[in-house]
């Protein structure tokens, strides 16, 4: 039986009119749409983000949904008084006010609220991955919860059917105009059927300028480097496996001298072929005094922090970031470097990391396989 839930996506300016349509699959064939909607005039139009699952309902959830497909009461529902004096031989009033969420039998409402929790759990990672494969500025929490309406069923007929409300989500604003060529979400998709999802870096970077846009700049600062460190330690344990456990566990160097001295030695990613170059020497620059101010902070309390400074702190982060991402097989975020750090990747001496393709994961091996644009 399948399942949907649909969800207004605020705050996204979306910069095309063709639909997102990622097959997730699995044993739920789960699939993921975001389409826009124009609006009237020049009025922005509208996105929304619907999710639709298969699931086997046990035997009394099966004969809930007969029931409710036929415009009975379920057996062991619990109408209110008002509703009650409305039910006629189980038959339910076709005008007025309909079965709430509460009112439905336990068995029923249990089986929903998993059904609810398979639908956003997926819908929310994989608008995570199109908000990171799209470098789309927003929220940390984009698919907030809220108690509004209830998801839909599709009944043997082929008609879907709005069930009572428990909770649902809604996203949230984002800066950026976006736009969706064919190979882009070719890409999404190969990239969500093969489990990749946005990196945890990602997500503590976003929280840091969610602070830094909120003021608190001593916060936005060390989730900043923590979201760099991180960052760093991934792309270790991911281009060199047998030091995994040594760059997540164990004690490691300040982070700048890993920037520049130990990444020239380490092989990148297959895929994209020569080694691994340092960022430019004034973001490096920025780094080291950024993590010298945290220090200042976290051991002395906080001092005061300009905007300005914060801006470039967050700035050579993301950069480095998307350079991490990179170098790790997906070599599409080179498009999403600042031209500094594209130029520094692009010179002689970083070796020949640029070919020119975009990249896609491999369904086999989990890693990224060169396509051509």
């Amino acid at each position: 039986m399948f399942f949907r839930l649909t969800r207004a996506v605020r705050g996204y300016q979306l910069g095309y009119r063709e639909n997102i349509r990622i097959e997730v699959g699995g044993p739920r064939a789960y699939i993921v749409v975001l389409r826009h909607e124009p609006g009237e005039g020049s009025a922005p139009g509208h996105a929304f983000l619907e999710v639709t699952g298969d699931f086997t309902p046990p035997r009394k959830p099966a004969e809930a949904f007969r029931d409710l497909t036929q415009g009975l009461l379920p057996a062991d529902s619990s109408p209110g008084d008002d509703l009650a004096s409305m039910i006629e031989e189980r038959r339910l009033p076709t005008s007025g006010r309909g079965l709430i969420f509460s009112e439905l039998p336990n068995s029923l409402r249990v089986f929903i609220r998993e059904v609810t929790h398979g639908l956003a759990t997926t819908a929310a990672s994989i608008f995570e991955l199109i908000r990171w494969r799209k470098a789309m500025e927003g929220p940390v929490d984009a698919l907030s919860m809220r108690r509004i309406e209830g998801i839909e069923w599709c009944d043997d007929a082929g008609d879907w059917r709005q069930l009572p409300a428990d909770v649902t989500f809604r996203a949230g604003r984002a800066r950026v105009l976006v736009t969706s060529p064919a190979e882009e979400v070719a890409s999404l998709e190969a990239m969500a059927v093969s489990g990749i999802r946005e990196p945890v870096a990602h997500a503590v970077l976003r929280q840091a300028q969610r602070a830094a846009g909120g003021r608190e700049y001593a916060s936005a600062l060390v989730m900043a480097i923590a979201a760099l460190e991180i960052c760093v330690k991934q792309l270790i344990s991911a281009l060199i496996p047998e030091a995994e456990w040594l760059a997540l566990h164990a004690p490691t160097p300040p982070v700048v001298d890993i920037l520049r001295e130990y990444l020239p030695t380490i092989p990148a990613d297959e895929s994209i072929g020569g080694n691994v170059a340092s960022p430019p020497a004034e973001i490096l620059e920025t780094l080291k005094k950024a993590i010298s101010v945290r220090n200042v902070n976290v051991h002395r309390g906080q001092r005061e922090l300009s905007p300005d400074f914060i801006a470039r702190v967050l700035d050579a982060v993301t950069d480095v970031l998307w350079m991490c991402d990179y170098f790790t097989g997906q070599k599409w975020a080179f498009r999403n470097m600042s031209e500094q750090m594209q130029n520094a990747l692009s010179s002689p001496s970083a070796g020949p990391v640029l070919a020119g393709a975009e990249t896609a994961p491999s369904a086999e091996s989990g890693k990224t396989a060169p396509t051509s644009e």
